[in-house]
């Protein structure tokens, strides 16, 4: 800052009352003393002061737990982690539907402050396995149904496709044209009551 004469300028803090400064710009009070107090006198004026957002730093990743074939990122619970400031964290891509296996995802921490601090990132193991129990409905079920109760497949040879080797497909009442190639051994269930599932030729 340039003056009519010689001295410095200070930033005016009211230690009685020390504003937080969030992130983002304000205009604070700035104080001209000269240097030969005697004969000049002091002047203010403003500036304008911007705050960077600070940044989050993760401590621990969450632990993810393991999916079934078919279901999404959104599905694994994330449990755990921590950071310098309250958040949480979450999937990166929950739509997602991992192959089977252990592979690393990438999970956001979003702090609850999001304005004066900055997002990260970490990444997590997720497994994805073979379901034990499938359940088919040839009515309502979909081809991209994850086979459980509520998200039944629409198909025999799509539930041995997300079985484990000697697991049961428990299959509702209705018929479907299809050809059923078993390659593992695996057992079929009639889903609910009492009777027998029928292969025809």
């Amino acid at each position: 800052g340039v003056a009519s004469v010689p001295g410095n300028f200070y930033l005016y803090i009211d230690i009685n009352s020390i504003p937080e400064l969030n992130a983002g710009t304000e205009f604070h009070e700035v104080i001209f003393t000269p240097s030969d107090t005697v004969n000049y006198t002091s002047a203010s004026t403003s500036v304008s002061v911007t705050v960077a957002q600070a940044a989050s730093v993760i401590y621990t990743a969450p632990t993810a737990s393991g999916i079934f074939l078919g279901q999404t990122l959104g599905d694994s619970i994330l449990s755990g982690g921590s950071a310098s400031v309250p958040g949480t964290f979450a999937f990166d891509s929950p739509t997602t539907e991992p192959s089977i296996g252990t592979a690393s995802h990438t999970v956001v921490f979003t702090p609850t402050d999001s304005a004066n601090y900055t997002s990260a990132s970490t990444s997590v193991s997720v497994t994805v396995t073979l379901n034990t129990s499938i359940y088919v409905d040839f009515n309502t079920g979909t081809p991209s149904g994850i086979g459980t109760v509520n998200d039944p497949i629409d198909s025999i040879n799509v539930a041995l496709m997300h079985v484990a080797p000697g697991g049961t497909i428990n299959i509702n009442a209705g018929t479907s044209p299809e050809i059923i190639l078993i390659d593992q051994p695996v057992t079929l269930v009639r889903s609910g009551v009492s009777g027998n599932v029928l292969i025809g030729n």
